[in-house]
């Protein structure tokens, strides 16, 4: 990883540019060819549409005319793609950062190659076309001159990177379409589709005097077809500016003090463990300092991005192609090495990064936060992978924000950093589960006013429940709590559950703005209504949240057609809350998943199975519609629980949606009688003729808006969906109907457990 002189470092940019181009057009296959040479060829496309409409409509014609547009648009295709992949800079520039003593440079190089190469093919086979047709000499006369003149451009466009990156690196651009519309405008503003001679003479110096991109076309167009020097009154001022430019961004913005990743002599080998608490500052890092790989990562592949990684590690064809596949191998997420990065959350990044990171050759490394989101079943892989590390003289230091249980194979030291300083250290075993166990305590006035009195709590990032009362929002933070998990439960009413060490409550209300959540929270399981979620994004990414599920309702489906209004306009609400959600967290770079479940029980707290069983316990029998045949598929509160949490640690499951539905599908009459049988009734239906009539009048009577025509209809309706998805991303399997008997009714009142 040293770079011995200038040579060593253009091979290393070389073999960049190389991984770069070859992962932007995929070469390794026939469809990569064909795309790359639609690339190439494209300007052609757009020279001929322009040159039809001129000769046509405008009655202008020539192959002069041809040609000019052609050499114009090959130069717009360069610096417009280089733009749009400018969008991958700030993440590949934080991976070249840690492998790479200049960083910048390498992932300039990584996001400039592709569209430069094509630019290179495409100039060529212009002036080989142009030669083709016969074209006159003197069009190749000033050919001399065009070196200098695709650096210029070469100088602009690494600008114009860097300046469009710091633009979107302070959150003022989030997307592509006003680079487009820029571009799109100086495109009209300079001379592409017409010529110079076409510009009337009132408008001449507004469209090439003072527009620099005209000077630069002028340029192409006498090196390509007028066999022409270029005019030098401009194009020098404007490389000195762009030059200044790049070194101005390049020093002060994404630059940074050179590190020698190589040298590590003095470091000892083995492993370390540093486990920080709320406050504590940050440890002296080793020669090379590995974060998570939280970037977006547009249009790059796992395999991309780790190719030009490994471009940067001195090594021979062969050992790259080797320590390539050995990352594959490692990182155990196969769909993640050969798939867009952009599709996956930050636990499958992490597995990625582990991977790159032991399979680094400096000998001295830090992985920082990496290990904290790692999934349980690789974290012993992991361990396993460090201790053979260590064993072979590498020194390897873990710093983690939350605790990090080690397996009893590991070995090595810990030291548990606070506010003050070390508050501990010793060897990695028995000894580190009971440091990590040590509470932190904090006093009243330290806990939200909701929480009175001081709590034991853990000092990491906690994962944030909303509905907590609810009989989801229950399962999930008793589960949460078995797996010795840090919460924050918050509800509009305090629970009845009581508190722990790894519990705290917070009383609030959605609806509103403002609410005081917690400095620092990993990710959220929504379950309050989801358009109530939106309003509350920013703050929660602001307290670091990057990983969102939510609960909507199958709902949206079977309801949209609802003869109620009020249905319907909770139908409305959902599906525009899902697609806000889904459209925010992408801007904000939030992993989401929504969870739509069928009829919920188990707590004895919804308005379904509950509902029904205290009115057959009531009055011993149950009215039904004539023909209640309708299919259901009730769901368990808590097999939704174990769901949202898997869906939390599933690369999966990202982006997407699932339908969750119970273990089994019965009809609606069985459904009821299942009820019966829990409560050991004799099972005893009424039909009344008329019922929908009948529901509709004593809904209105009685003032309860549920109880609608509507509702009976459901009884013949199908209310069912696939669970297969949800199997197979979040190994979903939810139990049959009432497997628990009566228990699983919940008519006792709501769950008292205590979440230990």
């Amino acid at each position: 990883m040293r770079d011995s002189g200038i040579l060593a470092a253009i091979r290393r940019f070389a073999l960049i540019g190389k991984a770069a181009f070859s992962a932007r057009y995929r070469l390794h296959s026939p469809q990569g060819v064909l795309v790359l040479l639609a690339a190439i060829f494209d300007p052609y496309i757009y020279a001929l549409t322009v040159y039809f409409v001129l000769t046509t409509v405008f009655q202008m014609s020539g192959a002069e005319r041809f040609h000019i547009l052609l050499i114009g648009f090959i130069s717009f295709r360069w610096g417009i793609s280089s733009l749009v992949a400018s969008a991958n800079l700030p993440g590949v520039m934080a991976r070249m950062r840690e492998h790479s003593s200049t960083p910048l440079c390498a992932a300039v190089i990584a996001v400039v190659t592709p569209p430069a190469c094509v630019f290179v093919l495409s100039l060529a086979s212009a002036f080989v076309f142009s030669a083709m047709l016969g074209s006159p000499l003197q069009s190749f006369a000033a050919i001399a001159w065009l070196p200098f003149v695709v650096a210029i451009q070469g100088v602009w466009t690494v600008a114009l990177i860097l300046a469009l990156a710091y633009i979107r690196g302070r959150q003022m651009l989030t997307g592509d379409g006003p680079v487009v519309a820029a571009a799109s405008l100086m495109w009209i503003l300079s001379p592409v589709m017409y010529t110079f001679r076409d510009i009337p003479e009132g408008a001449s110096k507004l469209l090439t005097s003072y527009n620099p991109v005209s000077h630069l076309l002028a340029a192409y167009q006498n090196t390509y077809w007028y066999g022409q020097a270029i005019s030098l009154e401009v194009l020098p001022w404007v490389t000195v500016l762009g030059l200044g430019l790049i070194g101005l961004l390049g020093r002060y913005v994404f630059g940074g003090p050179r590190r020698n990743l190589a040298d590590a002599s003095r470091h000892r080998a083995g492993v370390r463990l540093v486990y920080l608490r709320a406050g504590a500052a940050e440890p002296d890092a080793a020669a090379v300092r590995l974060t998570p790989w939280r970037a977006r990562f547009r249009d790059l592949r796992g395999r991309d991005l780790v190719r030009m990684i490994v471009a940067n590690w001195g090594l021979s064809r062969l050992e790259r192609d080797h320590r390539i596949e050995e990352i594959a191998r490692d990182s155990t997420v196969e769909r993640l090495f050969d798939d867009y990065l952009a599709i996956y959350p930050d636990q499958a990044l992490d597995q990625l990064a582990f991977a790159v990171a032991m399979r680094s050759p400096a000998p001295a490394i830090t992985l920082d936060g990496i290990l904290d989101t790692l999934a349980p079943g690789f974290r012993v892989a992991a361990w396993e992978a460090m201790v053979r590390a260590a064993e072979q003289g590498r020194s390897i230091d873990i710093v983690c924000r939350q605790p990090v249980p080690p397996p009893d194979l590991a070995a090595g030291v810990f030291e548990i950093i606070g506010p003050g300083g070390v508050v501990a250290r010793g060897k990695i075993g028995p000894e580190l589960a009971l440091a990590y166990d040590r509470p932190v305590v904090l006093v009243a006035d330290e806990i939200p006013v909701s929480a009175a009195g001081a709590q034991e709590i853990s000092a990491f990032p906690a994962i944030l429940v909303t509905g907590a009362s609810s009989q989801i929002g229950q399962c999930v933070v008793h589960r949460l709590c078995q797996a010795r998990r840090p919460v924050v439960a918050l509800g509009r009413g305090r629970p009845r559950y009581s508190m722990n060490a790894h519990l705290r409550f917070i009383e609030g209300d959605l609806e509103k703005t403002g609410i005081a959540f917690p400095e620092s929270l990993s990710s959220v399981v929504h379950i309050a209504g989801i358009w109530l979620l939106p309003n509350h994004l920013d703050a929660l990414h602001a307290r670091g949240v990057r990983r969102i599920v939510c609960f909507s309702s199958t709902s949206i489906f079977v309801k949209q057609g609802s003869s109620n209004i009020g249905e319907r306009d909770l139908v409305a609400r959902m599906k525009a809350a899902e697609a806000e959600v889904a459209a925010r967290c992408k801007v904000l770079g939030i992993v989401w998943t929504v969870l739509r479940p069928t009829l919920v029980y188990g707590l004895g707290i919804d308005r379904n199975v509950s509902r029904a069983a205290r009115f057959i316990r009531r009055f011993g029998v149950y009215p039904l519609a004539s023909a209640a045949t309708g299919m259901r598929q009730p769901v368990h509160a808590d097999d939704l629980a174990a769901a949202a949490l898997a869906a939390l640690a599933a690369p999966a499951a990202a982006g997407r949606s699932y339908e969750l539905g119970g273990g089994e599908v019965l009809n609606y009459r069985e459904m009821i009688g299942r009820i019966f049988d829990a409560l050991e009734r004799r099972r005893r239906f009424l039909a009344i003729p008329g019922l929908e009539i009948l529901a509709a009048v004593v809904g209105i009577v009685l003032r309860r808006p549920e109880v609608t025509g509507e509702m009976v209809r459901r009884m013949r309706q199908d209310l069912v969906c696939d669970n297969g998805p949800a199997a197979r991303d979040l190994s979903y399997r939810p139990r049959n109907f009432l497997a628990g008997g009566g228990a699983d009714l919940g008519l006792d009142g709501i769950d008292s457990r205590t979440p230990r």
